[in-house]
């Protein structure tokens, strides 16, 4: 293990990966594993980045592990200076004291897993004092010098360039040794708009566009730079505050500690170090579950925010489905199904555009994954609907972990913002449906995650489920659907037996325009692309316990007053395959059911 790791070289953030040939002094070749692996040796931007990243997570766990036996001492040796216990953490705190981005969160982690491997390590307290002042300092990291000094090139011959023009530019600005990010937000943005408003008459036109080209420039450029230290700066201060959370370790502010955290649920790209920030989270809320203070609540409130914020491909959230008109009670707001409208919006863009889009490539994600580059916060920083989609995936891996760990006692607040809000009556005014909309959006995240002990109360609101599928509001219609298909793996049986009897019978009935709503709430269950993929999945384990009935199938495919046959065919080809799989007959399956199948195999002999 000790041969293996020193053949790892640990370059620069996802400068190298995979393996070289370099000459021994004795003429033999030796072959040199870069870190990262040698399948990321092909590979670019945010791919080679995560490589690295998965490496060093995966050598900050070893070590961790391995902390425990480094610190005990030898038996017997004596020592008079430093014992191994003293000679490592001061190893860790030169590393903590440097200012590079890399040695503070690899510290971090290594902490952070040793922590779990010993509940109580025996930790100084200067060390963990070190922790608390690494993540109240502002650092400009080692990683950002270039690009930095760069940066600040740019606004002195900017600067230089105004004073040539004999512009009149502010003495802060010009005698400052080190342009902060704020002053050169403030050079670039509103004193140069100010300079160049006052002096256009004065100058040329091509002066002028001269002048603007190049604060465009400097302005682009320290967008660039400040999104790469906010990406430098979430990552190092979880790390930092990771080991702090797991030892206990914390002061009566815990602000310092989970804003970094927060910060890392809203804006980190790698899933593994989003993962972390949650299990921290979630380990920060289980030790002071009792402590009914702000940062607390405001925890689970903020993670049921960043829940609600819904990604389709036209960038609108789920609640904003209801302003589609302007007003909740206008037309537009009630009639027809979200999942096929966008399916539909998404085959019309495929059709106008050339080449792949990043609904063909798997989403945002995809694209943002594909992009070459070695700044993955750039991406963010660009794309808003990318950022949307990091946050509300952060905060559902961070409410799932919150479910698993707290089991049979999940937090009161959270179940207040989700299953309690569903006893509601249908809602009728806008704010109204934007709370019953929100704790749909929860709830989808939270149930299939539930403690047995819990998943009554869920079960219980089953039936409310059932009348939002009738809301004249298509955004109450959608969500209650999404539940449902949620809902389907807590329970299975009861949530397919609930569908047949009650859902199935909404797609015969079409009254009209308002009354049209349940037929809508129900051909939600066919629009969806997801219902019938999360049942599927649960069905075919579940070998038989549902089984359509051919009445059924000829109801999905019945036309409503717009047609959807393009973008509806992937959704009943799903249940087609849940149709024709192979069904045994279920051992908890009602008589009703059971002669419902006896039927459907005879008439389809």
């Amino acid at each position: 293990m000790i041969e293996m790791a020193t053949c790892v070289l640990p370059l620069q953030s996802g400068r190298a990966a995979g393996a070289a040939t370099s000459s021994a002094p004795s003429g033999e070749l030796c072959q040199l594993q870069y870190l990262g692996g040698p399948a990321a040796a092909a590979a670019g931007g945010q791919q080679r980045e995560r490589a690295a990243t998965r490496a060093r997570l995966t050598g900050a766990a070893l070590l961790g592990v391995l902390s425990r036996y480094i610190v005990q001492p030898m038996p017997g040796a004596s020592y008079e200076d430093m014992s191994p216990l003293t000679s490592y953490v001061s190893l860790l705190s030169a590393h903590l004291g440097s200012v590079s981005a890399l040695q503070r969160s690899v510290v971090g982690h290594v902490l952070a897993e040793w922590a779990q491997a010993c509940p109580e390590p025996p930790l100084p307290d200067s060390l963990v004092h070190r922790l608390h002042v690494c993540l109240s300092e502002p650092v400009c990291y080692d990683e950002m010098a270039v690009s930095f000094s760069r940066l600040q090139q740019d606004c002195r011959d900017y600067l230089a360039l105004l004073r040539h023009y004999n512009l009149p530019v502010d003495d802060s600005l010009q005698t400052a040794r080190v342009l902060s990010f704020e002053q050169i937000r403030q050079l670039s943005g509103p004193v140069s708009a100010e300079l160049l408003a006052g002096v256009q008459d004065s100058l040329s036109a091509q002066v002028t566009e001269t002048l603007q080209l190049r604060q465009q420039s400097v302005r682009t450029a320290s967008h660039l730079v400040g999104d790469e230290q906010t990406c430098w700066a979430t990552r190092t201060q979880m790390a930092l505050a990771r080991p702090l959370v797991l030892m206990n370790r914390l002061t009566d502010k815990l602000n310092p500690v989970v804003r970094p955290l927060m910060e890392s649920i809203k804006r980190e790209t790698d899933p593994r170090l989003q993962d972390l920030a949650a299990e921290s989270i979630v380990r920060l809320l289980e030790l002071h579950r009792e402590r009914q203070s702000t940062p607390i609540l405001k925890i689970i409130k903020n993670l049921c925010v960043l829940i609600c914020y819904e990604v389709c491909p036209a960038s609108t959230s789920c609640v904003q489905e209801c302003r589609s008109d302007g007003q909740l009670g206008r037309h537009g707001s009630q009639r027809g199904i979200i999942t096929l409208e966008r399916l539909q919006q998404t085959a019309e863009e495929r059709a106008t555009r050339r080449g792949p889009t990043s609904h063909d490539t798997g989403g945002p994600l995809a694209e943002a994954a594909a992009t070459p580059t070695s700044a993955e916060h750039t991406l963010t920083g660009q794309n808003p609907q990318v950022q949307r989609e990091l946050q509300r995936r952060g905060a559902v891996r961070a409410l799932t972990a919150l479910c698993e760990r707290f089991a049979a006692t999940p937090p009161d607040r959270l179940l207040e913002l989700s299953l309690v809000q569903l006893d509601a009556a249908l809602p009728t005014e806008e704010r109204a449906v934007e709370r019953l909309v929100s704790a749909l959006q929860v709830t989808e995240v939270i149930v299939p995650s539930l403690h047995a002990a819990v998943a009554q109360q869920a079960l219980r609101r089953l039936g409310r489920l059932r009348e939002f599928l009738g809301s004249q509001f298509k955004s109450v219609r959608h969500m209650a659907a999404r539940c449902m298909a949620a809902y389907a793996r807590l329970d299975l049986h009861a949530t397919l037996t609930s569908v047949v009897r009650h859902v199935l019978p909404l797609l015969g009935k079409w009254l009209g325009v308002r009354d049209g709503a349940p037929r809508w709430g129900g051909g939600r269950l066919k629009g969806s692309g997801q219902d019938p993929t999360e049942i599927e999945t649960s069905y075919i384990r579940g070998s038989g316990v549902f089984r359509l009935p051919s009445s059924t199938i000829g109801k999905i495919r019945v036309q409503a007053t717009y047609r959807f046959d393009a973008v509806n065919t992937p959704t009943f080809a799903t249940l087609a395959r849940c149709y024709g799989a192979p069904i045994s007959r279920p051992v908890t399956c009602t008589c009703r059911l059971c002669r419902m199948t006896a039927v459907e195999r005879d008439s389809g002999a």
